[in-house]
């Protein structure tokens, strides 16, 4: 071995000896990775969890956020400790966080330099306003230091909606932003009650610049620790509601209040319940009442007198106010929030409903429904927050009493089928109220079957020639509504806020489309269920064939909600009418069937193998190996170890109990 060679094996045991002490180090680095985040984490609420269970595989659960500075120190230490390139540092810092089951939505993910990434440009204009709204409040009668926080106030609204650079959350709540925006809008409150001769209108300014701030997690976190929902109705719900105001001023601050209780209330469970502890339902009940009032006045006087006497008024201050208390209830009850293992969504929605949010729904959703021009995004609004106001028997009921199923039906036999995202909203409805046994006899009354099939063959007719929108454009809208909601009012003309939400209906992609029919075939399958009468009624209304033409067709064959919801519809439809079999295997039901198993095994297997087997097609089992144990035609029950891999279709009924006949134990 000469000289040469010998050099080359020191260096490369030299070089294998410093990869392993490198492991060593980068051991040890994530482990103190992992507890600079579990204490980090823990300022949020997320549970610690140990390092060997987060090495081994990527953390299960709802995300946990860590701050930008976690982030820094993780990406600096990368470099310091392995001599890695600050993009490499970065890369190998965002794979170890996501690991943990990190959310990096609001981390700036550029490298910070070795003297960090200093002051956020959020800060500055933050502390102008907490320093302003300060000094207002110590002296609220002076109008110029009032003039002064409000000015600040616009100036920090606009720098949110206009600079939007991740961590502007945690850097403007750190600062103290929740807490100067809460006590800007009490002050203003104040000065609204006290002064209701007052020309200058400021109350929907502030209550703008909390539901801005708001928008970050970390203020909404802020925002529920300091009980502040309950202070913040109890201050600014008076001064919206104040009857020495005009209309118009009246109902954009109700609009203004809407607003902030949407954007509290979104993602944050303790805020929806603080909410609901503080009455609010009754506010946006009362909101919704307002608008319709208001709507009616101007009806009544622009019957009785020419279109110049009721030009005061303006009739979209009615409509917004409409379309935030909307938003403000479905914010109430969802459950979006993934970090809480459980949602009061229900119990919410009963509160709202005792309130009269149902039938003020309904009332608002007829009006629009009658109006010469119906604003789609308004009707789909108000369907939405109906449907999520109905979740129990009782209440779909009321609902279907306060016309609000003759609405839908109305609007999807005619304006909504111009848009995808209405016709869906409608469908979406009318199938929550088929979870009540009487409204289902009154959609087959109303002729609810052949609207909702015309709406089903019309998009899915629609999905096969439409065009995606392009993900530039689609972020350009996303970006343009942020905007106009966080943007202080004045900021952008009213023709910029209409042409934003027209743009919402000027092209209904194909995954629109295949939406409104998954929802119209779900609305058929839920009004189907237990009720023959409604299965003779889609016999009648060739609702098997449009359904069959939209599962099989080339577009719809690869969306897995659509054919699960026809799977639904061709077995609840047959099930309890088996003279309806010959109807839908006239159809190419059995087909796609078969073919919805085979593409589409998590969303169809369960249910395709129940309407192959009840309309009585052969090897209805094929492809499919249950996860549960099953009783076979002998009575006994069997594993899915012990059926194989395919079961016996003469000696086995798979899913048992789901209408078909059991075979007899001779047979």
């Amino acid at each position: 071995m000469n000289s040469r060679t010998r050099l080359v094996l020191s260096r490369l045991g030299d070089d294998h000896a410093q990869r392993a002490q490198n492991a060593q180090t980068r051991k040890a680095h994530s482990g103190k990775l992992r507890a600079v985040f579990d204490g980090d984490a823990r300022l949020f609420g997320a549970p610690s969890r140990t390092p060997d269970a987060m090495a081994v595989k990527a953390a299960k659960g709802p995300p946990r956020r860590i701050s930008q500075e976690t982030f820094d120190e993780a990406v600096q230490e990368n470099i310091d400790d392995f001599d890695l390139e600050p993009d490499e540092a970065v890369a190998d810092a965002v794979k170890a966080f996501e690991l943990q089951n990190v959310d990096l939505s609001e981390i700036d993910k550029s490298y910070a330099g070795p003297e960090g990434r200093g002051e956020h440009v959020i800060v500055a204009p933050t502390q102008t306003f907490v320093e302003a709204v300060e000094t207002a409040a110590k002296d609220p009668a002076s109008d110029e230091k009032f003039s002064g926080a409000s000015a600040a106030s616009h100036v920090l609204r606009a720098a949110i909606a206009g600079w939007n650079i991740p961590g502007w959350g945690a850097a403007a709540t750190g600062a103290g932003v929740v807490q100067a925006a809460r006590l800007h809008v009490l002050t203003t409150a104040t000065r609204c009650v006290d002064r209701p001769e007052s020309t200058h209108d400021s109350l929907p300014d502030a209550l703008g610049v909390l539901a801005a701030v708001l928008d970050a997690d970390e203020a909404k976190a802020t925002f529920a620790a300091l009980k502040f929902p309950m202070e913040v109705t109890r201050a600014a719900w008076p001064a919206c509601a104040a009857e020495s105001v005009v209309a118009d001023a009246r109902l954009r601050r109700m609009a203004a209040f809407a607003r902030t209780v949407a954007a509290a209330a979104e993602t944050c469970e303790a805020n929806k319940g603080a909410f609901v502890k503080a009455e609010v339902e009754t506010c946006l009940v009362a909101i919704l009442r307002e608008a319709e009032a208001e709507a009616a006045s101007r009806t009544e006087e622009k019957e009785a007198r020419d279109e110049s006497a009721v030009a005061a008024t303006d009739p979209r201050c009615a409509r917004e106010a409409t379309r935030e208390a909307c938003a403000a209830i479905r914010a109430l009850t969802t459950g979006d929030d993934p970090r809480e293992p459980a949602s009061g969504a229900f119990a919410h929605a009963r509160a709202l409903a005792k309130a009269g949010a149902a039938t003020a729904l309904c009332a608002a959703l007829a009006r629009e429904a009658a109006a010469e021009t119906v604003d789609l995004r308004l009707a789909r609004e108000l369907a939405a927050a109906t449907r999520h106001v109905a979740v129990n028997d009782d209440i779909c009921r009321e609902t279907a009493e306060r016309g609000g199923l003759d609405t839908a039906l109305r609007l999807l036999r005619g304006p909504a089928t111009s848009s995808a995202r209405a016709t869906k909203a409608c469908a979406q409805l009318v199938r929550q109220l088929a979870g009540s046994d009487e409204v289902k006899a009154l959609i087959v009354q109303r002729d609810g079957i052949a609207a909702l099939a015309h709406c089903a063959r019309v998009f899915a007719e629609r999905a096969a020639t439409a065009k995606e929108p392009s993900a530039e454009a689609s972020a350009m809208n996303a970006r343009r509504a942020a905007l106009m909601r966080m943007a202080p009012s004045g900021m952008f003309s009213r023709a910029y806020a209409e042409e934003t939400r027209a743009r919402e209906h000027r092209e209904d992609g194909p995954s629109a489309c295949l939406a409104a029919t998954e929802q119209c075939v779900g609305a058929l399958a839920a009004s189907c269920l237990k009720h023959p009468e409604a299965a003779t009624a889609c016999a009648s209304e060739n609702a098997f064939e449009i359904v069959a033409e939209a599962m099989g067709g080339p577009v719809g064959a690869t969306h897995p909600g659509l054919q699960r919801q026809a799977c639904m519809f061709f077995r609840n439809a047959v099930v309890r009418t088996p003279e309806l079999r010959a109807v839908a295997l006239a159809t190419t039901a059995e087909a796609s069937l078969r073919l919805a198993k085979r593409n589409h095994p998590k969303a169809c297997g369960d249910v395709a193998t129940a309407a192959l087997r009840d309309l009585g097609c052969d090897n209805y089992n094929e492809g499919y190996n249950p996860t549960t144990a099953v009783m076979g035609a002998d009575g006994v029950v069997r594993t899915p170890e012990e059926l194989g891999d395919e079961p016996d279709v003469g000696a086995v009924r798979a899913i048992a109990g789901y209408g078909s006949a059991m075979p007899s134990l001779a047979e």
